[in-house]
């Protein structure tokens, strides 16, 4: 059936068409173009030159103011959301400030008297993997002493920074090529804000921010996050078209290296920030193998990072110079093996049982506790350690099964939990076989996939109660 305009809306067209474009007008009445010029034509009326120039600079003007009132509500989100974070943060947190001294706080800061010359800790910073926190545990000495309530402020403030990270990770993540035409791309807002409000309130969180000497944990994973928000930043403007030199890709690849290194001399957890940079590049950036050269030289730099924390670990010379290789050999098998009194496979099947423990914590954080009496495992048919081993293989068919459906988002967050959990929960003994810190950099993934399950939740919930039509969910 042809549409056709009211008397009142040809009334107003022959008023206003001098001024509107035929576009603006079939918004504004809900119809279509050719409605409109047929109307025109009905009524005998056609723009001349003049009056056709003086449309496109009406129309180019509310673009503009279009564009730049987009722009202040953009800014107006970003604003309520970061101030967001920081309330909920500092609220879910106010009752920890006078919180005491606990475990290694001892040995970390308050029998460490390498913490009261300032002066070594800044020449030291980068020798050994910690010295970037051991150098802000200096700070907090010089200032607060052995008050603290200073200790706490700063472990909160990392601990809210971090959240404000993850907003904008996820707020980047929907500008890549991947995400940018999905369906989600749509709601990064919501997803951003969701993900940095349960990351920073998670119960999970406590003792990574609470218990003052896992400062270690939280200061690596704001490096961490920073140096892959960055690395993501400069990636953009290369797929933008910018090149390599241009000044706003070179900072933000520059701070991006900075970044990692301080994030290698802050904790052993960072050795997994370029793998994971490398799959974010395949998962969101380019998947196919074209200029595979080029690409894999932009990424040689991060690459290259990983020697930072074995060379840092080992002690390469001795007093007469290098030292042989079967020392250094000896020298590695003791590093990488924090405890003798758990062999690796033990170890290993152990952390079958931790890694489904820390994934009930997170969703259900109840019985939680800083110091765990947990079983160690011997042999892989002991009936919970085949029971979780069976439960994270399937775990990982299902995150490959979502990757080949098209569900990046999902299956990076739950890779993401794995690849930045690997450094404490794999074949590295550590006496302590599990800590809930231990949970803090790879809650991000779990954090960004529960802002995802909110959101098609509450798109369900619109489809079948409030919409008529439903959503389109071929794109994810």
């Amino acid at each position: 059936m042809e549409k056709r305009l009211s008397k009142k809306q040809m009334k107003h067209l022959r008023e206003s068409y001098q001024f509107k474009s035929d576009e603006e007008l079939a918004r504004e009445w809900q119809t279509d173009s050719d409605t409109i010029q047929k109307a025109l034509k009905t009524m005998g009326l056609k723009r001349t030159k003049a009056e056709h120039r003086q449309v496109a600079r009406i129309a180019e003007a509310e673009s503009r103011k279009e564009i730049r009132v987009e722009a202040g509500r953009e800014w107006l989100w970003t604003l309520l959301s970061l101030l967001s974070i920081i309330v909920v943060g500092a609220m879910v947190y106010s009752n920890t400030f006078n919180a005491s001294w606990h475990f290694d706080d001892s040995v970390v800061i308050t029998e460490n008297w390498a913490l009261r010359d300032l002066g070594g800790r800044f020449a030291d910073v980068f020798k050994g993997n910690r010295g970037v926190g051991y150098l802000t545990f200096a700070l907090n000495y010089y200032f607060n002493k052995l008050d603290v309530t200073g200790y706490h402020v700063v472990n909160i403030a990392i601990h809210i920074v971090n959240a404000i990270l993850v907003y904008f990770l996820v707020m980047l993540t929907m500008q890549t090529p991947a995400m940018s035409k999905n369906r989600l791309a749509r709601h990064a807002r919501f997803l951003a804000l969701a993900s940095g409000l349960i990351f920073v309130s998670h119960p999970i969180q406590t003792q990574a921010v609470t218990y003052i000497a896992q400062r270690f944990t939280s200061l690596a994973a704001l490096f961490y996050l920073l140096s892959l928000i960055l690395f993501i930043k400069a990636r953009l403007k290369t797929v933008q078209g910018k090149s390599f030199l241009s000044p706003l890709h070179l900072v933000c690849y520059c701070l991006s290296l900075v970044s990692a290194f301080f994030a290698m001399h802050t904790k052993e957890i960072s050795f997994t920030l370029p793998v994971v940079i490398i799959l974010y590049e395949f998962f969101f950036i380019d998947s196919s193998f074209a200029s595979l050269g080029k690409r894999i030289a932009y990424l040689l730099p991060f690459i290259l990072t990983l020697v930072i924390i074995p060379v840092n670990t080992l002690d390469l010379f001795g007093k007469g110079g290098a030292k042989p290789l079967g020392d250094v050999i000896g020298e590695i098998r003791e590093q990488v093996q924090e405890t003798p009194l758990i062999s690796r496979g033990d170890y290993l099947l152990t952390q079958f049982s931790v890694i489904v423990t820390y994934i009930r914590l997170l969703f259900l954080p109840m019985n939680q506790n800083l110091d765990y009496d947990y079983p160690i495992a011997r042999a892989l048919f002991q009936f919970p350690t085949l029971v979780s081993f069976l439960f994270l293989l399937a775990l990982f068919v299902l995150t490959v099964y979502l990757f080949i459906k098209g569900y990046r988002l999902i299956s990076f967050a739950i890779i993401w939990f794995f690849v930045t959990l690997s450094v404490e929960s794999s074949i590295i003994p550590i006496r302590d076989v599990i800590y809930e810190h231990r949970v803090y950099l790879p809650s991000v993934g779990f954090g960004i996939l529960m802002a995802v399950f909110l959101h098609e939740a509450g798109e369900s919930f619109s489809e079948k109660f409030l919409r008529k039509t439903p959503v389109d969910r071929r794109s994810r």
